[in-house]
């Protein structure tokens, strides 16, 4: 039997509030994250620096360890090592936080250093507090698993010692061979438990593993189900979603040696006799579901001839929830009756709490996919809708004096993007001298009394360029009447200024042509009309009639 913890938790210390070290450099988040978990009812330390969390849990022995991966002195990965490889800090729960650090490689890496949980920044508070309660609840549990297995420990010591006593007693040998016999047993089925407990808490490590990295609800189900199995060394385990239709219970993902039991069986969700099993009955009513005697029992009635032949004898499903409801539910199946006792169903819940929290974050995740991608199309649009009519938009927090250019903006100046936007006081050199006047004047009156602009300026390029542009500005007014933010379109019309000009200008010789021609025709009119009067005063019929005149 291995060691035991040198430094156990008692149980009075479990009664204490709940203590956790929160360790991050930013000061704004360590200590909102800090104030968080206070209202929460949590006991909160903190550390600005890898260097200080040894020497913290030593002092504190927090409950839990909430680690910053990125710090400025020591790997967050390297501190949670050193936590880890010490004997009296190795009990220590670490969960990293990282904004920066989120793939699934970068994660996997860090539960490979030995923290027991990670966590992606950004998350919501709710969230927050919703993974660190279900952390501690692992790390009490694991105390209380400890604790009962030293008490077991103690028993063996004491019974072997008992059983070497009764062997040198001659006089007593027949009594005490029964007796050691009776403790020979006693401790072989203490051992068994502890490691049918050892089984299942290696198992829900994995579970909490597997959350992190899966993508998808088909991947968390298969991956929940082959944990179970392998780890826990259940028969069967599988989950099974409800089809609100026809409330029958669909085989969403199975693993172990009786899958051909789920082949010969039907079960649903409402109250017909296929629904009063198990599984139907956890999900309908919402509750875990436990039957140690799989053959004898009444709720299984329907299901103990397969059952028979898949080698099972005690069952237990747990629901599954999904936006508040059971939506399904998690089976599992063992070969030995009475395997289901508190501290298993205890940490099967877990599971089940476990698979429900998964649900949520990939549907949430889902969302937030989503909603960038639509986000990210609509900002490809605008760009692409700027460059098209050559217009730029702005914006100048005057408070901050932060300017910031849309990508067109900086096209129309022939500015490098990487330079970023000029400060607002720079602005009056981008413009001839007479426009920067009636710039700054417009947006000196914006600022003071909340009044748009619309003004057409000259703007210098750095090639020495000029270019004609239309600029519009607005103001977002404050609380004392004075403006905070201006914001605006700049387009460059100086191609449209040109064609305008080209038409008038071939608009005016048009007419200057139409009147040339008008003219020569009145002219012509008045010699054929000489020519007839000519021709009829020499008594010739006249050669031109009044259509041609």
């Amino acid at each position: 039997m291995p060691p035991l913890d040198p430094h156990p938790a008692t149980a009075a210390d479990r009664n204490l509030p709940v203590r956790i070290l929160v360790v991050d450099d930013n000061p704004d988040i360590l200590s909102g994250t800090a104030r968080l978990l206070e209202r929460a009812g949590y006991v909160v330390d903190q550390a600005a620096c890898g260097a200080a969390v040894p020497p913290a849990v030593q002092t504190h022995r927090p409950d839990l360890v909430l680690l910053d991966r990125d710090l400025p002195d020591l790997d967050g990965l390297e501190v949670c090592r050193r936590i880890k490889q010490s004997a009296a800090m190795a009990d220590t729960f670490v969960i990293i936080i990282s904004a920066s650090y989120t793939a699934s490689d970068e994660q996997a890496e860090g539960l490979e250093s030995g923290a027991d949980g990670y966590i992606a920044r950004p998350i919501a508070n709710r969230e927050l507090l919703a993974r660190v309660s279900s952390f501690v609840r692992i790390r009490r549990l694991t105390l209380s698993l400890r604790d009962q297995a030293r008490q077991l420990q103690e028993q063996n010591e004491s019974l072997q010692q008992q059983r070497a006593t009764s062997l040198t007693l001659m006089a007593e040998a027949v009594a005490a061979r029964d007796r050691a016999e009776t403790e020979l047993a006693a401790r072989t089925q203490a051992e068994a438990e502890i490691a049918r407990i050892n089984r299942l808490y290696h198992a829900l490590s994995h579970v909490n593993q597997a959350i992190v990295r899966v993508a998808t609800h088909a991947e968390l189900f298969a991956e929940m189900c082959r944990v179970l199995v392998e780890f826990a060394q259940f028969r069967l385990a599988w989950i099974g979603i409800v089809d609100e239709a026809t409330h029958a219970v669909n085989v969403a993902a199975r693993h172990g040696q009786a899958q051909e039991y789920l082949e010969h069986i039907r079960v649903f969700a409402d109250e017909r006799a296929e629904g009063r099993g198990p599984t139907g009955t956890a999900i309908r009513e919402n509750r875990s579901i436990v039957v140690n005697d799989f053959m004898h029992d009444e709720r299984t009635r329907l299901w103990q001839s397969a059952g028979v032949q898949a080698g099972i004898r005690a069952s237990a499903a747990f629901p599954i929830h999904f936006q508040g409801r059971a939506c399904g539910a998690l089976t599992v199946y063992a070969g030995e009756s009475g395997f289901f006792q508190e501290r298993e169903i205890t940490l099967l819940e877990e599971a089940a709490a476990d698979i429900s929290f998964a649900l949520e974050h990939l549907a949430s995740e889902a969302l937030r996919i989503k909603a960038e991608e639509t986000l990210r199309r609509s900002q490809t649009m605008l760009m692409r809708t700027e460059s098209i009519a050559h217009v730029g938009s702005w914006e100048w927090d005057v408070a901050t004096d932060t300017v910031t250019w849309s990508d067109e903006l900086f096209r129309i100046f022939q500015r490098d993007p990487a330079e970023g936007a000029p400060a607002f006081a720079e602005h009056p050199a981008l413009y001839h001298p007479d426009d920067a006047q009636r710039l700054t004047q417009a947006v000196e009156l914006a600022i003071s009394q909340g009044t748009p602009y619309e003004l057409a300026l000259r703007a210098m390029r750095k090639d020495g360029a000029t270019r004609l542009c239309l600029a519009n500005g607005h103001a977002e007014m404050g609380p004392d009447h004075k403006a905070v933010r201006l914001f605006g379109s700049f387009q460059d019309i100086t191609e449209r200024t040109q064609a305008e000009e080209q038409m008038a200008q071939q608009l005016d010789e048009l007419r200057r042509w139409h009147a040339v021609t008008l003219g020569r025709e009145g002219r012509v009119g008045e010699l054929k009309r000489e020519i007839n009067a000519l021709a009829t005063r020499l008594g010739e019929p006249p050669p031109y009639g009044t259509q041609q005149q």
